[in-house]
């Protein structure tokens, strides 16, 4: 909490980078607290503040910014998309490139700092660790455990290589528009829809229900997701309890294939095209339709009267 005198004319205002309402560039950002207007004016003359702020926060910002005499040059069109440490990405049509490039060019005068710019067509982001980044030349940058496989830009002690078809197909429809059935049908790369299923060192056995029965496999497995109404899912050993755990992020049918002796048509690509769907969505922010709970309950209660009938 920052200290000064106060003068009866403090205004309440958010340095939410959630809100992303005020935004510090190069010098961090200050917490919900109560503010003079002169401070305020202060540190943006100081620090080359850049202001950006959400629709239904715009009229308050324009407000606070007449009411106290801020003296901010809000630009029309800037919109923050992402903000860290060493870099900030902002959305801003043609018409305010002239502000963007005094305010950065003042920056760098002031600062000493020399900004280093690449201009993209799109990005498509979950959050700040996972996005997709089209420049306008080359490939597309991107980042985070839905979409990088093989081994991360972290090192070869992180190497991800479940599901690379779904990796690929929730690449190519952000960024090119291509659907993610297209990707997973043409594929016929067998290794490319392998799923590593592991029992940790906290578990003992691995067991593959087959037929119904559990049975014991290898701690660490490459196994498929299936349509074949024998095979079930992968489980591990509490060695605790004893308890069998299912291993998480596996289909309820999978078959295993440590031999590569498995042939593409065992595979069903239809789990794939939904776990990549559901991908997209979370990227796209679309939540899943919500269950319709009273309507199932009610079908439960006409099949258990016809039962019972």
């Amino acid at each position: 909490m920052m200290s000064y005198p106060k003068t009866g004319n403090e205004v309440f205002v958010s340095f939410s980078l959630s809100n992303t309402m005020f935004s510090g560039l190069g010098k961090g950002t200050i917490t919900r607290e109560e503010v003079s207007a002169d401070y305020l004016k202060d540190l943006f003359q100081k620090y080359g503040v850049m202001v950006s702020a959400k629709p239904e926060q715009r009229k308050l910002l324009e407000r606070v910014n007449t009411i106290y005499d801020l003296g901010l040059d809000i630009p029309e069109t800037l919109k923050i998309i992402q903000l860290n440490t060493d870099g900030i990405m902002v959305s801003l049509d043609d018409s305010d490139v002239p502000k963007y490039q005094e305010i950065t060019g003042e920056w760098e005068q002031r600062t000493g700092f020399e900004l280093e710019e690449d201009l993209i067509k799109m990005i498509c982001q979950k959050d700040v660790n996972n996005y997709v980044e089209v420049p306008f030349e080359g490939d597309p940058k991107i980042k985070g455990g839905v979409l990088v496989r093989g081994i991360a830009p972290a090192g070869a002690f992180n190497v991800n290589n479940n599901a690379c078809v779904v990796a690929r197909a929730v690449k190519d429809c952000l960024a090119y528009g291509v659907p993610v059935e297209q990707t997973i049908m043409e594929c016929n790369k067998l290794l490319d829809f392998q799923l590593i299923a592991k029992a940790g060192s906290k578990y003992g056995d691995a067991l593959h229900e087959v037929d119904g029965e559990l049975q014991v496999v290898q701690k660490v497995n490459r196994v498929y997701a299936t349509d074949d109404h024998r095979m079930g899912t992968l489980y591990k050993m509490h060695l605790s309890t004893g308890n069998p755990v299912k291993i998480a992020g596996l289909p309820s049918r999978c078959v295993v294939d440590n031999d590569n002796h498995l042939s593409i048509e065992v595979v069903d690509r239809d789990w794939y095209i939904r776990l990549a769907k559901r991908y997209v969505r979370d990227f796209l922010g679309i939540k899943p339709p919500k269950r319709n709970t009273r309507r199932v309950n009610k079908v439960k209660r006409e099949l258990t009267a016809l039962l019972e009938g």
